[in-house]
């Protein structure tokens, strides 16, 4: 496969709309992974179970700060500016984004294994 057809299959918008969605329902079930410290403490720019989304999505497609600014009007609806998720990542605390990181492996692993066992049933010998 060349470089571009797996760049495409990366960054399609639908693509990176649907592991959004699945890596935000992932991280609604482990719960908020900070919240506000007070009440002088600006309220967030967008939900606080959408940072660690954010976080995760742009590692993969592996994105500067700078690129999440841009890309932050595409997937969340509104600008965020990089310095603020610079901030906020550091926020969030590494447990959690490993409890995340294991639920989305499971997720993708029972997947591949129901698509394995559909198709096994297609092709036996």
């Amino acid at each position: 496969m060349g470089c571009h057809k797996r760049y495409d299959g990366r960054c399609k918008p639908n693509y990176v709309l649907k592991l959004c969605s699945l890596i935000r329902s992932k991280a609604r079930k482990l719960g908020e992974p900070f919240s506000k410290r007070g009440k002088k403490e600006r309220n967030f720019k967008i939900s606080p179970y959408d940072y660690p989304v954010s976080f995760i999505l742009y590692t993969y497609l592996d994105l500067s700060l700078r690129d999440n600014e841009f890309l932050s009007i595409a997937i969340f609806g509104k600008h965020i500016d990089y310095g603020t998720f610079g901030k906020v990542y550091g926020k969030i605390p590494y447990s959690y984004l490993r409890r995340l990181l294991v639920l989305i492996r499971n997720e993708i692993n029972n997947l591949v294994e129901e698509k394995t066992c559909a198709d096994s049933r297609f092709h036996r010998s």
